[in-house]
């Protein structure tokens, strides 16, 4: 059974839209956050960036998939995508650590806060 294939304009368009998407929000974001000046949304936009590199990476491995086989690689470039996939995978679960330990830390922050607002009540009584 064939498979249809994209053609190689729609995978690229598509890709190419993703990262200008996000090259974009991650600019307007840091621009915004300097603007305001709050440092949150300035990190937020410096973090959208992983999503500009990682959608380059993303372009970067469909082009080199697409060259076909030669000397070097016989059977062809195709291992690229798959690749890429894992790598994607990786950091995402990698983005997801980090946030719930993030999230820990702000919880303990929190309760360390609430703990120094009850004892400062109790001392004013």
């Amino acid at each position: 059974m064939d498979r249809v294939q994209p053609t190689r304009s729609s995978d690229d368009r598509a890709l190419l839209l993703s990262t200008w998407t996000s090259a974009g929000f991650a600019v307007v974001a840091v621009g915004w956050g300097l603007l305001t000046g709050s440092r949150l949304i300035i990190f937020d936009g410096l973090y959208s960036f992983a999503s500009v590199g990682l959608s380059l990476m993303a372009v970067a491995a469909l082009r080199t998939a697409r060259r076909g086989p030669d000397a070097r690689y016989p059977w062809g470039r195709e291992v690229w995508e798959p690749l890429t996939v894992v790598v994607k995978a990786a950091a995402l679960a990698g983005r997801s650590v980090n946030d719930v330990a993030s999230i820990m830390a702000l919880q303990r922050t929190l309760a360390e806060f609430e703990q120094t607002i009850k004892a400062c009540a109790a001392a004013r009584r």
